[in-house]
């Protein structure tokens, strides 16, 4: 395995996540007000994993490695990283259906749309009905 580095991201950085993104996963954008964790290897940025805060929940969105690095379980030891933030307060995702087992191993839980915090829902509800397959996830630690 590669030499990886996991970190939250200094907002000052932000254009080099960007640019990630740009080249990735282009749909992705990454805005300042997120928290953003990142995964480099030897010293290179290979993935990220944003948080957006609204109405005292959370939105888990634009996962994201590198191509020439997916498969390696590096998206496992992102989300571990990420544990104390994705715990802090209630934690949702919207996953596509080839990711869903993804998340459920990491304690995800497939909830239904009308569950969805409503600052969530209509965000749901508008990608759902501009032809994206979404699945809407929550975060439920298992005691």
């Amino acid at each position: 395995m590669h030499n990886l580095t996991f970190l939250e991201l200094e907002p000052i950085k932000l254009p080099l996540v960007s640019k990630l993104y740009k080249e990735h996963y282009p749909a992705g954008r990454p805005k300042r007000g997120e928290t953003i964790f990142i995964v480099k290897s030897d010293q290179v940025l290979i993935g990220a994993v944003r948080f957006q805060i609204t109405d005292n929940a959370q939105l888990l969105t634009g996962m994201l490695i590198h191509p020439e690095f997916r498969g390696l379980g590096i998206g496992h030891l992102l989300l571990e990283h990420c544990k104390k933030q994705i715990s802090a307060t209630k934690c949702y995702c919207f996953s596509f259906p080839h990711l869903t087992n993804f998340y459920y191993q990491h304690h995800f839980e497939e909830i239904s749309e009308n569950q969805l915090p409503e600052s969530l829902r209509g965000r749901f509800k508008r990608y759902v009905d501009s032809g994206k397959q979404l699945h809407s996830l929550q975060f439920k630690m298992k005691s």
